[in-house]
C-alpha cells in the first residue's frame, strides 16, 4: 500500500481514525480530499461500501421503516399531526442528556474505550443478553451502560457495560420497560 487512509493508520497504531486525521492536520501533513480514498469509492466495483449512501429514500421506503419501527414499539406521540419533538423541542424528553457532546466523541475515542469495548463483545459472546440474537445475523448492536454514562467513574467499568442488539437498545430506554431492566440510578 503505498499510500495509507487514515483508518488504515488508525487500525495499525490501535487508534480512532478521527484521532490520526487531526494528528495529520495539526503536523501539516498532506491528506487525501474527501472522497479520494479507494475504498470509499461507490457502485458495483466496490461491494464494501453501501450503494445506498446518498440515496433519496421513496415515501414507500419512508413508510415501511415508520411502520416496522412503530411494530418494535417505537410509537410517535403527534400533537395536532406533528411529532411532540418538533413542537416541544427534545430538551423535553424526560431521557434529554443533551446529545452527543465532545466529551462523549472524545471519550469513546479513547484507548481505554476501545478496549473495554472488545472486552464486553468477547465476554457477551456477540449476543444480545436480552433476547439472545447473534450479532452475525445481520442487526446492529449497542454496548450499552447500565449505570448512566453520566457517571463518569464506571463509564469503562466491565461490570457496568451490557451487550444489546439495536432493538433491545430501545426497548431499554423506551416506555415499554417499566421495571427499568438493565437500568441503574448513578450512585
Amino acid at each position: 500500500m503505498d499510500q495509507w487512509s487514515c483508518a488504515a493508520i488508525a487500525k495499525f497504531l490501535d487508534r480512532d481514525p478521527k484521532t490520526v486525521w487531526a494528528w495529520l492536520k495539526k503536523c501539516g501533513i498532506p491528506i487525501r480530499p474527501r472522497g479520494g480514498d479507494p475504498a470509499s469509492v461507490k457502485g458495483h466495483g466496490n461491494l464494501a461500501v453501501s450503494h445506498t449512501i446518498g440515496h433519496k429514500l421513496s415515501k414507500e421506503s419512508k413508510e415501511k421503516i415508520r411502520q416496522s419501527r412503530i411494530k418494535d414499539g417505537r410509537l410517535p406521540c403527534m400533537i395536532n399531526g406533528v411529532h411532540w419533538l418538533h413542537v416541544y423541542g427534545k430538551e423535553r424528553h424526560p431521557r434529554w442528556k443533551g446529545g452527543i457532546t465532545p466529551e462523549r466523541q472524545k471519550f469513546y475515542a479513547t484507548r481505554e474505550w476501545q478496549s473495554v469495548a472488545r472486552k464486553v463483545w468477547k465476554r457477551d459472546q456477540r449476543t444480545c443478553q436480552r433476547c439472545g440474537k447473534k450479532h452475525d445475523e445481520g442487526i446492529p448492536f449497542d454496548i450499552h451502560h447500565v449505570v448512566s454514562f453520566e457517571h463518569a467513574t464506571l463509564r469503562c467499568e466491565l461490570s457496568n457495560l451490557v451487550l444489546l442488539c439495536e432493538v433491545c437498545h430501545y426497548w431499554v430506554h423506551g416506555p415499554n420497560n417499566t421495571e427499568g431492566s438493565y437500568l441503574k440510578p448513578c450512585p
